[in-house]
């Protein structure tokens, strides 16, 4: 089904890529070849077709301005790259979405995102979330480049020690012993003070 549907909005009049004058025709050739194949990939990580279908586009739009070449294993290289990139920041997101929306139910509080109910300013909810997002991913940068990789695939993708272990070709304590470093750092460095939001980064850290 996705892929008939994939392919039906290829003939689409309005599509951006397909009736732009500004895409050469090798690149819209390529577009088609590889748009169904990439859409499929994404639907299966962030399990929404319409979302995927963006995040496709946009890696295509980026593809043209920043790395197309006549090198087709190199383009798509790229491709899957940004797209999975994509697809785990959209993933991460809904992620604090939901856990924050859980942690002011739960302490009881109208903390930003609430009034008397929830908001319905979709500004405000934006810039809430990008507000969180940028105060997570700046306590997150600070770890060690593996320790992060290895903590966002549990945090985030909710993947399971054994199957990040599976995953990396590594060992199962050694997964265990990068989630535990990463957790305790974090507890550290929110102990310092000058974090907005550490007690809902806190909260995800315990609610799992």
């Amino acid at each position: 089904m996705l892929q008939t549907k994939l392919h039906n909005n290829l003939t689409d009049n309005n599509h951006k890529i397909l009736h732009s004058n500004t895409f050469n025709d090798s690149f819209k050739a390529f577009f088609i070849s590889n748009f169904n194949r990439l859409c499929n990939y994404a639907s299966h990580i962030v399990d929404n077709n319409m979302v995927a279908e963006d995040i496709v586009q946009d890696s295509f739009f980026q593809l043209w301005e920043k790395s197309w070449s006549d090198d087709i294993d190199k383009n798509r290289s790229f491709l899957y790259k940004v797209v999975r990139n994509s697809c785990l920041n959209f993933i991460k997101r809904r992620q604090v979405e939901e856990k924050y929306i859980e942690f002011a139910k739960h302490e009881n509080t109208f903390h930003e995102l609430y009034e008397e109910n929830y908001i319905s300013d979709n500004n405000e909810k934006e810039r809430l979330y990008n507000n969180l997002m940028k105060e997570l991913n700046s306590v997150l940068n600070k770890l060690p480049e593996k320790s992060r990789e290895i903590f966002e695939m549990n945090l985030f993708e909710n993947l399971t020690q054994k199957e990040i272990s599976e995953l990396k070709g590594i060992g199962l304590s050694t997964v265990e012993r990068h989630i535990s470093k990463a957790k305790k750092f974090i507890r550290f460095e929110l102990s310092k003070g000058g974090y907005k939001y550490s007690l809902f980064i806190l909260y995800m850290l315990t609610n799992q």
